[in-house]
């Protein structure tokens, strides 16, 4: 009887007459489950892939959500449309590249594994210098933003009242 290999999802046990007639027993015929038979024991059916199944569109719902939050918080401010956009490119090229990765582990035979632990621990160290510097583009724009503006609207109040005391000047020179 084959192991069964948790690491490698491409053995798939679809043959069941490997492991005796299960009717009996009750179990399961349909070529779509894999059984798991313990030493002496009765076959079980293995969940795991369906469950790390549900877990990952759970945790890409809960991103999607949080991304949509994201999106209509930044709306009518181009500047954190602006950065939220080069963040989701960021993640986007991030991404591609770890498929990349991904593909050259699953099938190119002689795959330096050192090698890819390093580019691993670099990969992430420049995705998270990225977030760094999104986040810290958006407190240096607030916290320049409201400096900026007091010192606008000083600077506004500053030219009316001159533009006020031109005018009454122009006025005066031209009653005489």
């Amino acid at each position: 009887m084959d192991e069964y290999d948790f690491y490698n999802s491409t053995n798939s046990y679809s043959d069941h007459d490997d492991y005796g007639d299960f009717s009996a027993v009750g179990g399961i015929q349909s070529h779509r489950h894999r059984l798991l038979v313990p030493a002496g024991g009765a076959p079980t059916v293995d969940y795991s892939v369906i469950s790390i199944l549900i877990i990952t569109l759970g945790v890409v719902l809960a991103v999607e959500v949080l991304r949509h939050q994201l999106d209509v918080a930044a709306s009518g401010h181009p500047f954190f449309h602006t950065v939220l956009e080069l963040m989701y490119r960021e993640l986007t090229t991030l991404g591609i590249v770890e498929f990349c990765i991904y593909l050259m582990h699953k099938y190119q035979e002689d795959f330096n594994y050192q090698m890819e632990a390093m580019f691993v621990d670099v990969h992430f160290m420049l995705f998270y210098t990225a977030v760094f510097n999104a986040i810290q583009s958006c407190l240096i724009r607030l916290l320049t933003g409201r400096l900026t503006d007091k010192v606008w609207v000083q600077t506004e109040d500053m030219e009316i009242k001159h533009y006020v005391r031109i005018r009454q000047k122009y006025d005066e020179i031209l009653e005489r």
